[in-house]
């Protein structure tokens, strides 16, 4: 089994080249902009929001995949003098739904 983690944050008046590289930092610990069900197009999702899986041979529980997802996110804030909040969540058996609305 594996934990699905969600990451999404906003920045405090950042230079806006700063968010390709934060993006791109999130890319390299695994955490993707697309989410794609089986055998489905993978769909793009909300700005600033990434999810990734994480093999549960790593982390016993869902808090520890938070907190070193959430030391990650500092290190590349601090990395790019940025400063903002962010949310992580994590989960074992999990669920997703993605839609338009409006």
């Amino acid at each position: 089994m594996s934990y699905f983690v969600t990451v999404t944050f906003d920045l405090t008046q950042p230079d806006p080249s700063v968010y390709c590289k934060v993006h791109s930092e999130l890319e390299n610990i695994d955490f993707s902009k697309f989410i794609s069900a089986r055998k489905r197009i993978p769909k793009a999702l909300p700005n600033n929001t990434f999810v990734a899986e994480f093999d549960d041979d790593n982390f016993d529980r869902s808090s520890e995949v938070c907190a070193y997802v959430s030391d990650e996110i500092n290190r590349i804030f601090k990395k790019h003098a940025v400063v903002g909040k962010y949310f992580v969540a994590s989960g074992r058996k999990w669920a997703w739904k993605m839609g338009n609305a409006g």
